[in-house]
């Protein structure tokens, strides 16, 4: 029988509150799916923490939202689900609508081929 790429990883065990935890946390079963809406920009740099984050536009005006849900199915805890909410961003950089989100995709592209 062949071994799980999960099998002999080396686990630290720490207690927090009188558990005893492990780390790394593994996750062993999960799904995701994504939804990616277009918004206001001038309303998504209102929810952005720090004044160089700046929403990268489609179009003058219309920014990316990626709505996400995840279901863990089977981890070294409990299972549970989350949702998250994310923004694409640059930080401190000029960005030109629709070149820079075309320029990222084609960027992560060709790093992942």
């Amino acid at each position: 029988m062949s071994k799980g790429f999960f099998d002999n990883r080396v686990k630290w065990k720490f207690e927090r509150n009188g558990t005893i935890e492990t780390l790394p946390y593994f996750y062993y079963d999960a799904g995701a799916q994504t939804a990616i809406f277009s918004a206001t920009s001038s309303k998504v740099r209102e929810l952005l923490p720090l004044p160089g984050m700046n929403p990268v536009e489609i179009f003058p005006g219309r920014c990316l939202v990626a709505i996400s849900g995840f279901e863990y199915r089977k981890t070294d805890g409990l299972p549970y689900n989350e949702v998250s909410i994310a923004f694409l961003i640059t930080f401190n950089n000029p960005q030109v609508p629709g070149f820079t989100v075309i320029s990222m995709m084609t960027r992560d592209l060709l790093l992942s081929a």
